[in-house]
């Protein structure tokens, strides 16, 4: 079995539109590089700071080349040389700044000329930023090749491979049959040998605790070579996802640990898998499997949830080196954020529990108004009160107030209306009864609509219609156009902004 990919948000709509973006930045047609650029700037506007640098670099070089281009074909002799100087500059500089920046993860800050090193970006293109940064601009020529030659590091390092990456991830991994069952085998051994000694009263001879480090050190001989399969291999359900058999093997009340109000996983089953743990952790697997136990979580209340959730639990309390659960003798750093937002987009009762946890945790941390939001939103999901939103923390439960659909649909009409709640004949809500998955549907597209809206340009009858509030006494000198603000434009005017609005 696999391990899940993981999920992150993009600013593109499907693998088409960013395979149409790609070719269209590379392509020789002047058309298809200014609609890729485009397309670009609608990302950069979805995701904020979270556009790939790679992408944002590859539309500034574009767009520098194609303003020099459309430059050179009115005539021979540029009209401003300084300003395509500059705008080649800029985008060699954020070119180097930003590729360099991401790799910049040292205890010390490290030279830029060092960190293009590691990754092959050519050491003149680090002169020619240094030249265009400190000293005199470089002549126009010399900026042209230097935005070429990171255009094609850009398509050899980042496009071409992303490329090939993404259309292979539709593939499943193949992997040896055999790998997969020596490790099994392994975890197998593990197990009957770790039961048979926890299960004895009396203390394990030498021989018993050195036939279970052999085992150990070849699961992690194993590990070592098939990291993430690992991982997915140890955690389907009969290994570190115990079956409720082995918990009562192992001693434990599978009724009581699944209606258990916390999320501690009991100290039987902590003991038995310390050692595997252990090992991973040596093998700087902890992340990814936090990683992969939360991608497991679904929204249901089985067992299998409580241990997945239980366990990334227990993996966060022993990095944060509590006195009561010392599990990792040096802490890792989670990738809290990532955590977060996993247990966000798979809401269950567990998982709202982690979030809280998390909450304490998160690096950078949020804002008071954040964290109250995000509490707001978890018992929106818990749907615990019926009120109107209030910040405020009820006096008497303790839990912010809640306002669901409920208050407005299908809610008794009374006479006397309680404070806070609504009337339905005033409310402008309607009960949608057609079968709809309202989930697939983008906001602000209707569920008939299959067609997307790549731009929206105003309608040929706006301008006969304000064509038609002329004003008369000034026919005569000027064919203007009154709008409601009292602006005055031309009919020609207003006909070249029709033209030049467009929402992409």
């Amino acid at each position: 079995m696999a391990a899940p990919r993981q999920k992150r948000v993009v600013g593109w709509l499907n693998r088409s539109e960013w395979e149409r973006v790609y070719h269209g930045l590379y392509s020789n047609e002047v058309r298809k590089q200014q609609q890729a650029i485009q397309r670009v700037a609608v990302w950069k506007n979805r995701m904020l700071h979270r556009l790939p640098v790679a992408v944002e670099c590859t539309a500034a070089l574009v767009e520098a080349c194609l303003d020099h281009k459309a430059a050179v074909q009115k005539g021979p002799h540029l009209p401003n040389h300084t300003k395509f100087q500059h705008n080649f500059a800029m985008a060699l500089i954020r070119f180097v700044n930003l590729m360099t920046e991401n790799n910049q993860n040292k205890q010390y800050a490290q030279p830029v000329h060092i960190l293009a090193e590691e990754l092959a970006i050519p050491q003149w293109l680090v002169e020619l930023r240094h030249e265009s940064s400190h000293t005199s601009m470089p002549s126009l020529n010399l900026l042209k090749s230097g935005a070429k030659l990171a255009l094609n590091w850009l398509k050899r390092e980042y496009w071409e491979p992303q490329n090939l990456q993404d259309s292979s991830d539709s593939e499943d991994d193949t992997c040896d049959p055999i790998i997969e069952d020596k490790f099994k085998d392994l975890v197998y051994a593990f197990q009957q040998e770790q039961f048979k000694l926890l299960s004895e009263f009396k203390q394990p001879s030498k021989a018993d605790k050195k036939e279970l480090q052999s085992i150990l050190d070849d699961l992690e001989k194993t590990a070592l070579g098939q990291r993430n399969k690992a991982i997915s291999w140890l955690c389907e359900e009969g290994y570190f996802i115990s079956t409720s058999e082995q918990l009562d093997a192992l001693g434990i009340c599978v009724e009581d640990f699944i209606t258990a109000d916390n999320l501690d996983i009991p100290h039987e089953l902590l003991k038995f898998w310390k050692p595997v743990l252990k090992r991973l952790h040596h093998l700087q697997m902890t992340v990814s499997l936090v990683q992969h136990l939360l991608g497991q979580v679904t929204d249901g209340s089985s067992l299998r949830n409580k241990l997945l959730t239980g366990w990334v639990f227990t993996i966060i309390m022993a990095n944060s080196l509590q006195p009561d659960g010392v599990l990792y003798r040096t802490p890792c750093s989670l990738p809290w954020k990532e955590m977060l937002d996993m247990c966000i987009e798979t809401p269950s009762k567990w998982m709202l529990m982690l979030i809280h946890v998390i909450l304490e945790y998160l690096k950078p941390a949020l804002t008071p108004r954040q964290v109250e939001q995000l509490l707001y939103l978890t018992l929106v999901y818990q749907r615990q009160q019926k009120q109107p939103f209030s910040s405020k923390v009820s006096e008497e439960t303790g839990l912010l107030a809640v306002h669901n659909l409920g208050d407005i649909v299908g809610s008794t009409k009374t006479e006397e209306q309680e404070p806070g709640q609504l009337k339905e004949e005033n409310s402008v809500w309607k009960l949608c009864t057609e079968p709809i998955d309202w989930a697939e549907i983008p906001i602000g597209v209707l569920p008939s609509q299959d067609f997307e809206y790549d731009y929206l340009q105003l309608p040929d009858d706006v301008t006969c219609e304000m064509s038609k509030e002329v004003n008369r006494e000034e026919s005569t000198t000027c064919d203007s156009v009154i709008t409601e603000n009292g602006l005055d434009w031309t009919v020609k005017e207003m006909q070249k902004i029709q033209e030049e609005i467009s929402f992409f």
